[in-house]
């Protein structure tokens, strides 16, 4: 498992060298899978991001390795561009857009989206990580993406279906980013 904000600036290496770097990861919030990867392109191809799918990713790379993807250069050059086509699925979102977004339990709002916990080998988001701030103290909470019903762009918020009692008693998270 990967959380998003470490995958963030990891080199990008195709089949025949680098390619760049993550700019953002895109995911479908309905089925709360990484659907796409944005890549600033290096010196090989400047001013340019290409949005890669994301079983183009042959292996999530943990600390400060690049991201190994199945494509070479010329695969890359012809992908689509970020800057011309951005993705049109109302149900896309990119992570970099929601961290910060307020929780809104059933019962009022709870913490803020910290981060997002991806699994290596299907591209779903197995855990949302939440930072709550209790009486004793601020803490990071772990939820599942099905607590979520809605995103709300406007009001910089998740919608849960759990109360803020269920909230408070997640099991907690030692993530430390």
């Amino acid at each position: 498992m990967i959380c998003a904000k470490s995958f963030q600036g990891k080199t990008i290496q195709a089949k025949d060298g680098p390619i760049g770097h993550v700019q953002d990861v895109y995911f479908d919030d309905l089925e709360w899978k990484i659907r796409y990867v944005a890549v600033k392109t290096g010196r090989w191809l400047p001013g340019k991001t290409v949005l890669l799918a994301s079983q183009t990713i042959t292996r999530y790379e943990h600390g400060n390795s690049g991201v190994p993807v199945s494509l070479t250069k010329d695969e890359v050059k012809s992908s689509t561009s970020l800057e011309a086509e951005k993705p049109g699925n109302p149900h896309l979102c990119c992570t970099h857009e929601v961290l910060g977004y307020s929780l809104r339990a059933t019962d009022g709002d709870i913490g803020r989206l910290e981060d997002f916990v991806i699994h290596d080998e299907d591209n779903s988001i197995r855990f949302l990580i939440i930072k709550i701030e209790t009486l004793m103290a601020a803490k990071k909470i772990l939820i599942r993406p099905g607590s979520i019903i809605g995103i709300d762009r406007s009001a910089k918020k998740l919608i849960a279906n759990l109360s803020c009692h269920d909230v408070e008693t997640s099991p907690t998270c030692e993530h430390s980013g």
